[in-house]
């Protein structure tokens, strides 16, 4: 039941995050709006909100489980959602979308089968319409009550919390599933939609900014650098790519490594939140990624420079916190030796993380970097760990995800790395790769 549930739910994160580039449009117009007055805008603001991220979240999640006509009815389900809005439409959509898309494929394609030949296309769309017909009755009728409902429950939860100072303890669930590399589940799947009704009530919410803050994370780097726990240069660059760049994986491995520097981690988050509250500040749309400049880009005209004191004050407190911690721990260093099986050429490599977007990317980047000067038939590439092609032949990922990839591949090869920044970890690879594609060429 419990993995059916995180599945579930790694599942909603990803239809999310396949979202971002409305969720980036969404930020441009805000942003453009703070500097331009204009009714349009606010508008269309609404529209994306309202409607497109609706349809759009309902047609993914269908599409997912099935196919396009599983898609199409999703779609046409979800006008009953939009026709009445509500601050938890986003989630949903996706329930409207996943319902279509198992009807689709456990129900309508058995009855599209029986259609007489040559009446294929007139009664496939006539059940097309009448599904999203029956679809749309249901959300109407069971759906929409249940979500108003919800959106009591959570929104007064949330309430409660900011009324008693009590949103600094969602820093513990928050770091701690980062490291578990589930940040993208936590900001796209839960606070992205919820903050997204806030913003609709009081134009800007700090739920936008508890995950995305890159302060704790990059405190646990710097002080890792001035214990000389890792090199020098490497550190500079996990630090430049984490608190710049928005990438927060790049810290990941190193925490699970010296585990005590959780407890930095949650004082820093902690500390920030805190900063957030006593200065009322929120972020007017979802950022992604958590990288101090596109923090300060979906922050109100105001607020845009004062962000960064809770940015600020989460890094230094992250910082010093590690710094103590590390001087009294005997943490021990040192990952799992990578092992791969030795079969034949290996054609297409993977790099996998939670969402395909954010570490993996860089770690595909970085290799393909290493592997120009030799003549590999070899197609690199980076996805989520829920979206691999079927053609892979290695899957490279880093070890807090390694069990993971092992369940759910578990006939494709697995190449375990401790930190896809550096270098050192795919020498072995490389060689493994002279090996196997030149043997097999010979």
């Amino acid at each position: 039941m419990k993995k059916q549930i995180k599945k579930i739910i790694k599942f909603y994160a990803s239809i999310i995050m396949s979202c971002m580039g409305v969720f980036m449009f969404l930020g441009i117009l805000n942003i453009v709006s703070n500097f331009y007055q204009d009714e349009r805008l606010v508008q269309s603001i609404h529209v994306i909100i309202n409607i497109i991220l609706p349809v759009t979240i309902a047609y993914l999640a269908a599409t997912r489980i099935s196919d396009h006509t599983g898609g199409i009815i999703g779609l046409l389900a979800s006008v009953a959602l939009i026709v009445t809005p509500n601050n938890a439409s986003i989630i949903g959509a996706f329930v409207i979308g996943s319902c279509a898309g198992l009807v689709n494929r456990h129900f309508l394609k058995r009855l599209i089968e029986r259609i007489p030949p040559g009446f294929e296309l007139l009664f496939t769309n006539l059940i097309i319409g009448v599904f999203g017909f029956g679809l749309g009755m249901l959300v109407n009728l069971v759906m929409i009550p249940t979500l108003n409902v919800f959106s009591v429950v959570t929104n007064g939860f949330i309430t409660y919390l900011l009324n008693n100072e009590l949103i600094a303890l969602m820093a513990v669930v928050i770091e701690v599933s980062k490291v578990f590399f589930l940040n993208n589940l936590i900001n796209h799947g839960i606070l992205i939609p919820l903050g997204l009704s806030q913003v609709n009530q009081m134009g800007d919410t700090i739920l936008f900014f508890l995950e995305t803050n890159p302060g704790p994370g990059a405190g646990v780097i710097l002080a890792l650098l001035f214990a000389k726990k890792r090199e020098a240069r490497q550190m500079f660059s996990y630090f430049t790519v984490q608190f710049l760049g928005g990438i927060h994986e790049v810290y990941f491995p190193l925490v699970l490594e010296f585990r005590k520097l959780f407890i930095a981690l949650i004082m820093g988050g902690m500390a920030g939140i805190i900063t957030m509250e006593n200065m009322d500040l929120g972020l007017i749309s979802p950022v992604s990624p958590g990288s101090v400049f596109t923090i300060m880009l979906n922050a109100s005209n105001s607020d845009r420079l004062l962000v960064l004191a809770p940015i600020g004050i989460s890094l230094l407190v992250s910082f010093f916190s590690a710094i103590v911690i590390l001087q009294i721990s005997t943490a021990s260093h040192g990952g799992k030796k990578s092992s791969v099986l030795k079969l034949g050429p290996i054609k297409k490599i993977v790099f996998t993380c939670d969402g395909g977007f954010g570490s993996s990317v860089m770690g595909a980047s970085l290799f393909n970097r290493k592997i120009k000067k030799y003549d590999f038939n070899l197609t690199v590439k980076a996805q989520g760990i829920n979206n691999i092609d079927e053609d892979v032949s290695l899957i490279v990922v880093q070890t807090g995800l390694e069990k993971m990839a092992r369940e759910k591949y578990p006939h494709k090869e697995i190449y375990p790395v401790n930190e896809f920044l550096d270098n050192g970890s795919y020498d072995e690879l490389i060689a493994m790769l002279e090996e196997r594609n030149r043997n097999n060429e010979l």
